[in-house]
């Protein structure tokens, strides 16, 4: 690699600019992997930082943060350097590093009233990223607010809101609030999300913040800048009452149908409910793009699926893996959209067959076509939709216990062990299988071992799989079920007693779901609870 480094070095100094920008890039990519072991670049990657050629000084700002820390020194050396895109380059390195180029802030802090706006700009977002909260920081950031020019307003409130996002103290901001809330209503776009971002370390309840948000709304606003509005008052929507701003709401969804989807996600996780909606909701479903996000709104607010259920079937003949995700909140009610769902688990996509076991697993309609074609999707390549399917047959209780023992008591059958975990699942209900489970776990293959002990400890209270549960739990293999063997054991209750050595010991692995599993089932056995 020094060697590698010495030949780019000296291309990365010539004269043609094609040349320069590869190796230059070449650098970068070394530095990415190697970090400071491609400290020796560091002299040449500063002198690029002067390149007319964009490409060649961006990669070389940022080959530098990869060379940190021991690039820190020689970037902040270059804060004074005459050439302002220098000092830019520079400023923006050290700010990528952030915190552990701290002891640069000094050097940065001139640089907010640097003759060149870029980098005063930089500089402030490169204290922010310092998280430099330092007295002089902080009266150079309130200085700078006091500008006229836009930009530089921005990267102050920017830089102010990243110093109060990760200040322990709370009051930190507090003398910028007048500042602040002024620039929310500022007539650049720019400078109003660099204020709605620093409002959030004010200490502002949730319906301060909400209604400020709402404030900064009108028809004129950019289309990203309304859709994080939206997005932010989506987080705050179910701890706060928006109802006064819903005609805010409506009058944008009037205008701008290009903001419709995010005003359709607030207005699903609304409260209280706002019904007066439901007739703009309704027209949006003429129109396929705006069927889901309405749909999933009629849903939140009326709990029922007349409104939108034909709309679903003509605009989704197939189901899409967000689709599956809002039958997976209707549950059962979706269940005319259970041949959509199968045409997905029949498709080859391995996410969008996971989306639709996962809504299959949430209707819990036992219907005999859902059976087989779960029953099918078991045999998966991806364990990921084998597992869904399997969670998807065991929704379905009793109606699927017949095909599972079929399949389970098959010795050529590659699903018996994904069959015996959904017959676990199911539990009592699945008692007519406890023979075949018996017989499978005794034949001591791996995964089925385990998967019939599991199943026997929760269909039967099964004594004769603490052993096979306890040899499971011990496992180094990585593919080995031991969280659920573990809470299988739990599941036994004060029967399983010679288990707690095993579980003590996996109370203390680093797999944490593994460890808090084995706790659970200790505090069951030991009888604290059952």
């Amino acid at each position: 690699m020094p060697a590698l480094l010495r030949a780019l070095c000296i291309r990365a100094a010539d004269a043609d600019s094609e040349i320069r920008t590869a190796a230059v890039e070449d650098i970068y990519e070394i530095a990415f992997k190697v970090g400071a072991k491609a400290s020796s670049a560091i002299p040449v990657l500063v002198e690029r930082l002067a390149d007319t050629v964009p490409k060649v000084s961006e990669s070389a700002s940022w080959a530098l943060k990869y060379c940190a820390p021991k690039s820190v020194a020689a970037l902040t050396e270059s804060l004074a350097h005459q050439f302002s895109q220098v000092r830019e380059k520079a400023a923006q390195a050290l700010g990528n590093i952030g915190r552990d180029a701290r002891d640069s802030a000094h050097a940065l802090r001139p640089l907010l009233q640097d003759s060149a706006p870029l980098v005063r700009q930089k500089a402030a977002w490169a204290l922010g990223l310092m998280h430099d909260d330092h007295p002089d920081t902080l009266e150079q950031l309130h200085r700078l607010t006091r500008t006229e020019q836009p930009a530089d307003l921005s990267a102050a409130l920017h830089a102010l809101g990243n110093l109060g996002k990760n200040s322990e103290n709370t009051e930190l901001l507090l003398p910028f609030k007048e500042v602040i809330m002024a620039a929310t209503s500022h007539s650049s776009s720019a400078v109003v999300r660099s204020a709605l971002y620093a409002s959030k370390s004010l200490g502002l309840t949730s319906q301060e913040q909400a209604d400020l948000y709402v404030s900064t709304l009108c028809a004129e606003s950019t289309l990203s800048d309304t859709q994080l509005t939206f997005h932010a008052l989506a987080d705050l929507a179910p701890s706060v009452d928006l109802s006064r701003a819903l005609p805010v709401f409506m009058a944008i969804l009037n205008t701008r149908q290009d903001t419709a989807i995010s005003v359709c996600k607030v207005l699903a996780v609304m409260k209280p409910r706002p019904s007066s909606a439901i007739e703009q909701l309704v027209a949006l479903l003429d129109e396929d793009r705006f069927v889901l996000p309405a749909a999933v709104a009629l849903w939140a607010i009326e709990g029922r699926t007349e409104s939108f259920m034909a709309a679903i079937e003509r605009s989704h003949p197939i189901a899409d893996e967000s689709l599956c995700d809002f039958i997976c909140a209707m549950g059962p009610a979706a269940i005319p959209l259970i041949p959509n769902v199968l045409a997905a688990l029949a498709e080859e996509d391995w996410d969008q067959q996971w989306a639709a076991a996962d809504a299959l697993c949430a209707i819990a309609c036992p219907d005999p076509a859902v059976v087989q074609a779960l029953m099918d999707a078991l045999g998966h390549p991806s364990p990921v939709v084998r597992s869904a399917s399997a969670r998807a047959l065991a929704s379905l209780g009793a109606s699927s216990v017949e095909a599972l023992t079929a399949v389970l008591s098959n010795k050529e059958d590659a699903r018996s062990a994904w069959a015996a975990l959904s017959l676990g699942r199911i539990g009592l209900q699945a008692s007519s299988a406890v023979e075949v489970l018996r017989s499978r776990m005794l034949e001591g293959t791996e995964p089925l071992h385990s998967s019939c002990a599991i199943a026997l400890a929760y269909i039967a209270q099964d004594e004769s799989s603490i052993p096979a549960l306890i040899d499971t739990l011990q496992s180094e293999e990585p593919s080995a079920p031991r969280k659920a063997a573990a809470e299988a054991l739990g599941a036994l209750g004060p029967a399983a007693k010679c288990a707690i050595p095993a579980l003590r010991s996996a109370a203390e692995d680093v797999d944490f779901d593994l460890a808090d599993a084995a706790m659970g089932a200790l505090s069951v056995i030991e009888g604290s609870r059952h």
